[in-house]
């Protein structure tokens, strides 16, 4: 007879572990994306003040933000104030998306479907909100002056040589 531990698992039942690897490096990569819309939010309140690098190149969201000149840098913090609501909800669905992230990675059986539908979720909030911003930065573009713009491109082109 054999022995219970020495037992073969039945044809077809096999557990399939996702690597561990594999878990760490989509949990980060939820991570970050949280960070960058946080990131595009906080960029948008800050107020006037020391020179802020964000992550990025010269088309980076706060980076093109601060280049515009002081009275639509206000205007645009304003209106991104007034969507200050929208941007929290964003931030906790991108939050349960990470618990849902964690329990899909850690499923037996692991189904990662499951997982890239809940990171095809993610993308489309994130989206949503660069969207917003930059619909919001074209508005303040579209109501400056030829002066004003020219400015915009000047600063624009400093940021690029930095």
């Amino acid at each position: 007879m054999a022995d219970a531990d020495n037992q073969m698992p039945e044809a077809g039942k096999t557990k399939r572990r996702i690597p561990r690897w594999m878990t760490i490096a989509l949990v980060l990569s939820l991570g970050a994306n949280i960070l960058i819309v946080g990131m595009m939010a906080g960029a948008a309140f800050h107020g006037p003040g020391p020179d802020r690098r964000a992550f990025g190149g010269p088309n980076d969201f706060g980076n093109l933000a601060r280049a515009l000149p002081n009275h639509h840098q206000d205007a645009l913090r304003e209106h991104l104030r007034e969507r200050r609501e929208d941007l929290r909800a964003e931030r906790a669905e991108m939050r349960g998306l990470l618990g849902q992230l964690q329990n899909a990675l850690t499923a037996e059986p692991f189904d990662i479907d499951a997982v890239r539908a809940l990171m095809q979720q993610q993308r489309q909030i994130m989206n949503r909100g660069a969207i917003a911003a930059q619909q919001a930065l074209l508005a303040r573009i579209e109501a400056m002056t030829d002066d004003e713009r020219a400015e915009f491109a000047e600063h624009l082109g400093k940021q690029g040589r930095r």
